[in-house]
């Protein structure tokens, strides 16, 4: 009897080693590297958070003869001054939006020889009439301006905006330009209104 003890204590001593030897511990490094297929799983991307920083920058100087005559249709004396952004809000291309910094510290600078300057940097003005593809562009239902400012090379390349007059005299004006990373999260509209800094 004792014999057979001793021979079933074997065989299973046997079967241990054997099972040992086939299904080995995991070893650290197999941990390591679990620990790092974690780490760089694929996280779905959030919506871009609402804006809080300053306008975004425009990006080129320019200088401009200041001697220069201009058409007082189309520049006329009513914008010639320094204006600052009241509000400016970003519409994202995929959808939402938030505000942006108003900038109050800087202002926008509409000069008597068809220049514009903001801060360091510079481009020329001038005052059209709105069109029909312009509240299309700007989505924005016509609300009664007839006409816009366009502001060449702003932000690189161009903005422009309706007017809101009362009694002949210019109450505020709208920048309004399409912006992107890195200034911003993501590309988008951005919307400024500007009133008389004085």
């Amino acid at each position: 009897m004792l014999k057979k003890i001793m021979n079933i204590l074997f065989l299973l001593v046997l079967v241990t080693i054997f099972i040992t030897g086939c299904v080995p511990l995991p070893h650290n490094n197999i941990l390591k590297d679990q620990n790092k297929a974690v780490d760089n799983s694929y996280e779905i991307p959030s919506p871009p958070p609402e804006e809080d920083t300053e306008q975004p920058a425009i990006a080129e100087k320019v200088t401009y003869d200041k001697t220069q005559q201009v058409d007082p249709l189309t520049h006329p004396k009513e914008l010639i001054g320094s204006w600052r952004a009241l509000s400016s809000r970003i519409f994202y291309d995929i959808g939402g939006g938030g505000a942006l910094g108003s900038g109050t510290g800087r202002p926008l600078e509409i000069n008597q020889d068809g220049s514009w300057q903001f801060g360091t940097s510079a481009g020329t003005w001038a005052i059209e009439e709105i069109k029909e593809n312009d509240w299309k562009k700007w989505n924005i239902n016509s609300y009664g301006p007839k006409k816009k400012i366009v502001l060449d090379k702003w932000n690189g390349d161009s903005a422009d905006g309706p007017i809101e007059e009362s009694d002949s005299k210019v109450d505020f004006f709208w920048v309004i330009y399409k912006t992107g990373p890195p200034t911003v999260s993501s590309k988008g509209q951005v919307q400024a209104k500007y009133g008389h800094a004085n």
